[in-house]
């Protein structure tokens, strides 16, 4: 539901390169060349590392997977990037379309995803995000959804969703719904091959917080998964082939992933792979929502 603000005090500073949005102890930057969140500040505290906010995420691998997904690489494509106030002072919302071209092993495009993302800017200190993700009548991707860098720091995860153990849209009978606690580095799965991991579904909100309960809370508007561990899951396919190797590819940030959709796991290993049910299918829209706040 839009926010009934109680502050009247939101002022924006632009110049050629980006856009930013503020108040005391709260603010968030956009880049106006590739339409990306860069900066998003709580109380005072940086949420977003090295520039690295939510952009499109596409990527995962698990075993079950096999060659299924086999790509090389992404080319993110900025078509629009505008912003206007709904209630200046109050409100403004800021509109991202891009498209993303994922290829394949030989160069091709695989994939061609047209997606669009909604910021809205209340001046109370909350961002709303709406995303929604175009397939084509080819669509091969595992996942729809965002991905950011978290400042190092913010180690503890609660949610409430499914847990405690991790879960799938095909793989969620044993996880129940309630109100789960651990940390970042909690979230690793001991599995003897690495790959993606840590996918909590049907989350009603999560939170990351430092020792001092400061931090940020995203709450669904509708379905939402999400992962929170250090390391990307590129890495994690193509830079060791282990597990217990993941203290070289480890990073002091989070990698928080906020999914709209995964694929299932399906049961390639010894069996068919998901079933229709649990696929992303093709020439569909894909929306979801959350918001963003912090906690201090």
């Amino acid at each position: 539901e839009p926010v009934q603000t109680v502050r009247k005090d939101l002022a924006v500073a632009e110049d050629e390169d980006g856009v930013t949005f503020f108040n005391r102890g709260f603010s968030v930057s956009f880049d106006k060349t590739d339409g990306e969140m860069t900066s998003l500040v709580f109380a005072g505290l940086e949420m977003i590392h090295q520039n690295e906010g939510f952009r499109f995420n596409w990527y995962r691998t698990v075993s079950n997977d096999k060659d299924t997904y086999s790509f090389a690489g992404e080319e993110l494509i900025l078509d629009s990037f505008s912003w206007k106030w709904e209630k200046e002072g109050e409100v403004a919302q800021l509109v991202t379309e891009k498209t993303a071209a994922v290829y394949n092993m030989y160069g091709k495009v695989a994939d061609s995803v047209p997606y669009k993302v909604v910021y809205t800017v209340y001046a109370d200190g909350i961002v709303d995000v709406d995303a929604s993700f175009k397939t084509d009548d080819r669509c091969s991707v595992p996942r729809l959804g965002l991905v950011a860098s978290v400042t190092p720091g913010y180690e503890n995860v609660r949610w409430y969703g499914r847990g405690p153990h991790e879960n799938y849209s095909d793989r969620e009978s044993s996880a129940y719904f309630g109100i789960y606690e651990d940390t970042v580095d909690g979230m690793v799965e001991p599995y003897l091959r690495s790959q993606s991991m840590g996918n909590r579904g049907d989350i009603r909100w999560m939170s990351l917080t430092d020792g001092k309960g400061r931090g940020m809370k995203i709450s669904a508007g509708g379905n939402l998964a999400f992962s929170a561990l250090h390391a990307r899951d590129w890495d994690l396919t193509f830079n060791i082939g282990h597990t217990h190797e993941l203290h070289k590819i480890q990073q002091v940030q989070t990698i928080l992933s906020l999914d709209c959709i995964q694929v299932g796991l399906g049961n390639a290993s010894c069996g068919p792979g998901p079933i229709e049910e649990y696929l992303i299918k093709g020439n569909q829209t894909y929306t979801y929502t959350f918001r963003m706040e912090g906690l201090k």
